[in-house]
């Protein structure tokens, strides 16, 4: 019986584990990777019975002579392969082990390590965060090729339509996914197809290039998965692919805001007031204009400001009619609210707000321009929704009342949410037709520029004046809108905390605490790196990350916080 298995066609996966079993297919589809040979599930079950213990000497003395024959004089490493491992989903990234041997003689030892890990304190604190609380020994199988020497290691982590990230470290792959030796981070957005990354570093970038390029094409070859992670290796030989898995989407907000859901309820709504079509229309805000114009939307666990519906004509009597509360604000145009006594309507606004849909009415007048309707689909139901132009405007009330009611925090998510309302704005115009209503509706875009400029100066005003000195911040694994807030559990007390739900600070984030999983909000480290195991495995667990965060030791358990999941701000409340 042969105990080092050549990764050939022919083996299962389920008696290679999914790391070897990535790693043949990667091989097959061309892609430089390690001279491996595989430890079967089978043949590790049958010869340690019991992980940790000595097997017998013949056989011990056969993977000795076995290894010798393949890499003599070489530096060998035994890596974990389960069979749930490196899964869509499963990531188990951290969990299992991998050990070093210095040559043939000291790979038996290597290999008890590798198979004695998977009952491990890690891996029962895996087992029980996933429900599955039983050993992962009876599904182990073990890699083993020669420890590669490089130059660079690192990891290139691809978010299909988003962004990827690529870390290197020249500590090898160790030392992103430890996350405590990484030395340049670069990132490419999809989207914008702009790359950001060390500049004064050309060798550096394209080292970084080469690794995106590669991983790219074994999501699309091998992978087929929209995140992937590829873990190399890059010295004067070229890349080599030490290991390439899908990778769960940190999106703890549960995807994509659905917009023409939203336009469905609304229409609903108003026929459930008794609006008919031409009785009203929709103000074109700038998270709709993004939509409408771009297809941009926002994270589902966000929700859009206020919907200004304007009434018309058939609209404007049913107010009148039925006695709507009317309040003038020094404008031109009248904000209706249908009167408390209005069961019915009380009832279709109770229902929208618990979906977060809330409403301003206005009553429109000969300056409200022209409607435009537009069609959607979503859930086989086809309807049309009419869109009014916005008419922005920012006077000296507006501005006093900015001052009294800013604070520095809120400062500083009000010149974040400009700076992108801004940048959609101008991705707009140049969309635009040529049409009464796309005319109309430039002006109202230049008009609303205006306005954000003003509006910004004022933000920017008072954060300068209210901002304190050296807070604690860090770099979100994956930037979004939102904030998470809750009580704050810091490093070791997390062993004793009876929260059901916080907030989790500390040096780094250790596997075996993923058995937390469930009742973290957040994760907070000073350490770290955005492609290291902890961030797949925060990642899996749908739980936001906060890497390299600065001022750490400021907070403590017992502190109530917020965190900004764009920016990686983190704030005493």
């Amino acid at each position: 019986m042969r105990l080092l298995t050549p990764l050939i066609p022919g083996l299962p996966a389920s008696e290679t584990g999914g790391k070897a079993s990535g790693l043949r297919a990667l091989g097959a589809a061309g892609f430089k990777i390690p001279d491996c040979r595989v430890i079967t599930v089978k043949t590790a079950g049958s010869i340690f019975p019991v992980p940790g213990r000595a097997f017998p000497p013949a056989l011990e003395r056969q993977l000795r002579d076995e290894a010798a024959t393949l890499w003599p004089k070489s530096r060998l490493i035994a890596r974990s392969s389960a069979r749930a491992e490196d899964l869509p989903g499963s990531s188990a990234a951290g969990i299992y082990g991998s050990f070093a041997a210095r040559d043939a003689r000291a790979l038996p030892a290597a290999v008890l390590s590798c198979l004695s890990s998977s009952l491990g304190a890690r891996a029962r604190a895996y087992g029980r965060a996933r429900g599955t609380d039983r050993a992962a020994r009876q599904g182990m199988a073990v890699l083993v090729h020669p420890y590669l020497e490089a130059e660079f290691g690192g990891v290139c982590a691809v978010y299909h339509d988003r962004r990827a990230v690529i870390e290197l470290s020249r500590l090898g792959p160790e030392g992103v996914t430890s996350g405590r030796g990484v030395e340049w981070r670069g990132f490419y957005d999809f989207s914008t197809r702009k790359w950001s990354g060390p500049a004064d570093k050309p060798r550096i970038k394209k080292i970084m290039l080469l690794a995106l390029n590669t991983a790219l094409r074994a999501q699309r070859d091998v992978v087929r998965q929209k995140n992937i992670a590829m873990e190399f290796l890059c010295g004067g030989d070229g890349l080599t692919v030490l290991q390439a898995r899908p990778l769960p989407a940190p999106d703890p907000g549960g995807g994509l805001m659905d917009v023409a859901l939203v336009y469905l309820k609304i229409s609903r709504l108003m026929k459930g007031l008794g609006l008919a079509a031409g009785d009203w229309s929709l103000l074109e805000s700038s998270d709709l204009l993004a939509f409408n114009y771009l297809g941009a939307r926002r994270p589902a666990s966000e929700r859009l400001e206020h919907f200004c519906v304007m009434l018309r004509g058939g609209g404007i009597s049913l107010a009148r009619r039925n006695k709507w509360i009317g309040i003038r604000g020094g404008g031109a145009l009248e904000d209706v609210f249908p009167p408390p006594g209005d069961r019915r309507a009380r009832l279709l606004f109770s229902a929208a707000a618990k979906e977060n849909l809330l409403f301003i009415f206005r009553l429109s007048d000969k300056n409200s321009g022209p409607v435009k309707t537009e069609r959607f689909k979503t859930g086989g139901v086809s309807f049309s929704v009419p869109f009014s132009c916005p008419r922005p405007r920012f006077g000296r009330e507006e501005g006093r009342f900015l001052r009294l009611r800013l604070d520095a925090e809120s400062a500083r998510r009000m010149l974040e949410r400009l700076d992108g309302e801004a940048g959609q704005l101008r991705r707009i115009a140049p969309a635009l037709g040529g049409g009464a209503y796309e005319k109309r509706l430039r002006l109202a875009l230049r008009a609303r520029l205006g306005t954000i400029a003003k509006e910004r100066r004022t933000a920017l005003s008072v954060f300068r004046s209210k901002a304190p000195s050296g807070g604690v911040a860090g770099l979100p694994l994956f930037p979004g809108k939102g904030f998470v807030s809750g009580p704050l559990v810091f490093d070791r007390d997390i062993l004793k905390t009876r929260l059901k739900r916080f907030i989790y600070a500390a040096p780094d984030f250790e596997p075996s605490f993923v058995s937390y999983a469930r009742r973290i909000a957040a994760v907070v480290v000073s350490r770290g790196a955005l492609c290291s195991h902890a961030a797949a495995l925060c990642a899996e667990f749908r739980i936001p990350l906060i890497v390299e965060a600065r001022n750490l030791k400021r907070l403590a358990t017992g502190d109530t916080v917020s965190i900004d999941l764009g920016t990686g701000g983190v704030t005493k409340v």
